[in-house]
């Protein structure tokens, strides 16, 4: 029987694509999640600037099921895991915006289905 030899700076590439074959894209984020959370730090790196942990903490234990759902579609349409420098602080910096922007983005939907290319274009009048 033959042993290839393993090479120690082989092992977090090694790591990195089993953890990418054995996890799904959620399992990815809510480990981020509990990542913050749970690990007390003196900051926590969000948009490119230090943050202090305890306020990066309370938005992170205020989201709820639907600002998690859209912040894995944000990151399901931004290509997560391509592309991107360091997908953790990217995960972090949307998860840290989403309760931010996802009241702007349902509104900016429904504007666009009653005035723009919605409701109008269908010959719906709004009185």
């Amino acid at each position: 029987m033959k042993f290839s030899k393993i090479r120690v700076q082989d092992e977090p590439a090694r790591l990195e694509w089993w953890r990418r074959k054995l996890l799904t894209d959620k399992d990815i984020v809510i480990l981020s999640m509990v990542d913050i959370v749970t690990f007390e730090r003196k900051t926590v790196r969000v948009n490119s600037i230090d943050m202090p942990y305890q306020v990066v903490k309370s938005k992170f234990l205020k989201i709820d099921a639907e600002t998690f759902r859209y912040a894995l579609d944000k990151l399901k349409e931004s290509g997560i895991g391509r592309s991107v420098g360091n997908e953790k602080n990217y995960i972090i910096t949307v998860l840290y915006n989403a309760s931010d922007t996802i009241d702007f983005h349902f509104r900016a939907m429904v504007n666009h289905d009653m005035y723009g290319d919605g409701l109008a274009e269908r010959g719906i009048k709004i009185q």
